[in-house]
């Protein structure tokens, strides 16, 4: 069995276990105002560390000197990759303009993927950057070439079904129970309809039928006879909970 990913808008990519995943991509001009906002940032620091640094005479001619120079050079070499990991694929320029970097299959970079994007960032920014403007507008995921050798994806953030919302289905308590231990019965694209449906429910109006009707087919492949369980609410939760066991289950193993 392998774990459904659902999401949202403008790119669609094909995931490993052959579902429709959708992203709303970052356009360039936010990722470069986002790089920009930072980089003001650093620039700032940068200064006021100098000035500093002159002030109190520590000049990196000495080891005293080269020492405290090194450490203070140490945020603005690793700035971007330690935000990233920090914050969860965001740096403060991210932040202000909506926008983060998340793996193409919808689950969060690992601390590998951001050490790659980051390894990666000065061929990117080579000849004034358009070496990685020119990656990002061809690549079919709008990638640079560390997003390339990471797996990940700059999306934007202020979307409502954006990828959070996919989260919803892997959000399990310490001690998660199975309700329905048969969900096994179940397909991929069964669950991957299930959880997309889900997700267009919470944000848009009218589904209540298409819940129930996919409620009830499950309730009958599963052989579940619960007829009381009719409302709407009430087949938004039992559908969650049959996607919610199909993932716990992916992630666990039989």
């Amino acid at each position: 069995m392998t774990i459904i990913y659902a999401n949202v808008d403008s790119i669609d990519i094909l995931s490993g276990q052959n579902v429709m995943i959708k992203y709303q991509a970052a356009s360039i001009g936010k990722r470069f105002c986002a790089w920009l906002l930072d980089w003001i940032m650093l620039s700032v620091y940068a200064f006021a560390v100098i000035y500093t640094l002159i002030n109190l005479n520590q000049y990196p001619s000495t080891n005293v000197g080269i020492t405290l120079w090194v450490i203070a050079a140490l945020p603005v070499i690793f700035f971007h990759f330690l935000c990233e990991t920090i914050f969860g694929g965001q740096t403060p320029g991210k932040m202000a303009l909506n926008i983060k970097v998340t793996n193409l299959d919808g689950t969060p970079t690992q601390i590998g993927g951001f050490f790659l994007r980051w390894l990666l960032m000065p061929v990117d920014l080579w000849l004034d950057g358009i070496v990685g403007l020119i990656a990002i507008a061809n690549s079919k995921y709008s990638q640079r070439l560390g997003d390339m050798a990471a797996g990940t994806i700059v999306v934007k953030t202020n979307i409502k079904s954006n990828i959070d919302m996919y989260n919803l289905f892997f959000q399990f308590a310490p001690r998660y129970t199975v309700t329905y231990p048969n969900v096994e019965l179940l397909s991929d694209s069964q669950i991957s309809f299930i959880i997309n449906l889900l997700i267009e429910a919470l944000n848009t109006k009218g589904y209540d039928m298409d819940l129930a009707i996919i409620a009830k087919k499950v309730r009958k492949i599963l052989n579940i006879n619960d007829k009381k369980m009719t409302t709407p609410v009430q087949n938004k939760t039992f559908l969650k909970t049959i996607a919610m066991d199909y993932n716990f289950l992916a992630l666990n193993g039989f």
